[in-house]
Order: C-alpha cells, then sequence, then structure tokens
C-alpha cells in the first residue's frame, strides 16, 4: 500500500539503466479514505524501499498534490519528448483522477502508455456507493472523451485500465 511497491517493480524490471528516469508525484498523507491511519513517516519509508533496489535510475520525487505537481511538469515540459509510462494511481476522488488523467495523456508521448489504477475501485459497499468516489467514472469520461487519441489494451484485468496514446 502505497509505499514504493510500483516503484520498486517499475525499477527491477523497466528502468534499469542510468539513463531511466522516474519521477513519483506524492503528497505521502494518503486520502480521504486513509484519514483514520498514521502515516507519519510514509515518505522515508517509500525512499528506503526504492532505495533498497539499487538500480541506476534516476528516481525523482515530487512530494505535493498531483494536481499542482502535474501542471509544473507540463510546464516545463515542453521541450520534454514526454513520458513512456504513466501510472495514475493517486486519490480515488473522480474529479482529481480525471484531473491527473487530463494532465497525465498531455505529458505522455505519442506510443505511451498509461495505466490507471483501481478503476472498478469503491469507498462504499456495493449498492450505497456514491460515483463521484470512485475512479471509475473519472476514466469512462477520459476515455470517452479522448477516445480519438488513444487505444484501450484488450484482454487485461479490469482492476486497471491500460491504454496506448496515439
Amino acid at each position: 500500500m502505497f509505499e514504493g511497491r510500483s516503484t520498486c517493480w517499475l525499477l527491477q524490471n523497466y528502468c534499469t539503466t542510468k539513463e531511466s528516469k522516474v519521477t513519483v508525484i506524492d503528497t505521502f498523507a494518503g486520502g480521504v479514505e486513509h484519514q483514520k491511519m498514521d502515516l507519519k513517516g510514509l515518505r522515508g519509508v517509500f525512499e528506503r524501499n526504492i532505495g533498497s533496489i539499487k538500480s541506476p535510475a534516476e528516481v525523482e520525487i515530487c512530494q505535493g498534490d498531483s494536481l499542482d505537481e502535474l501542471a509544473g511538469l507540463v510546464s516545463v515540459g515542453r521541450q520534454n519528448p514526454g513520458y513512456d509510462f504513466i501510472s495514475v494511481d493517486a486519490s480515488h476522488q473522480a474529479p482529481d483522477v480525471l484531473a491527473d488523467c487530463v494532465l497525465g495523456f498531455g505529458l505522455l508521448r505519442k506510443g505511451g502508455i498509461m495505466a490507471m489504477d483501481d478503476y472498478l475501485w469503491s469507498a462504499e459497499r456495493p449498492g450505497f456507493d456514491d460515483p463521484l468516489n470512485s475512479p471509475k467514472i473519472a476514466i469512462d469520461a477520459f476515455t470517452t472523451i479522448y477516445r480519438r487519441k488513444l487505444r484501450i489494451l484488450p484482454n487485461l484485468p479490469l482492476y486497471q485500465l491500460y491504454l496506448q496514446k496515439l
């Protein structure tokens, strides 16, 4: 759970050269569903976990709200050819997820892959769920609006939705 395990996996399996770069955006404060948890020291746990991999890749950690951090990357990234892979896995609130998808897609290079996590996740039990407390409605809106600019990758589990930028 948000301790850098996805980043560790990327460092072990894909970002294995010194030319590789991983940019991580996190508040290290959790979301609304984590309010009752003690998350002090979470960044330290994250840094220890990714440091244990001993990858030659550069890891840039941007601590802050994803909307602010992504907007900053978009503003300085105009010279950057784009990211090869972007994972949207922050807030589970639909407005936040939609903003992360739109800004992240702007940073993705043509042919790049975007993974959107927790597609079917809900804060509430089935039948009592508020669609605004779930990533699904935002991901569906994003993929509908951008459908001519992306291809959804088929035959993958629906807990995550993967797409390729055309």
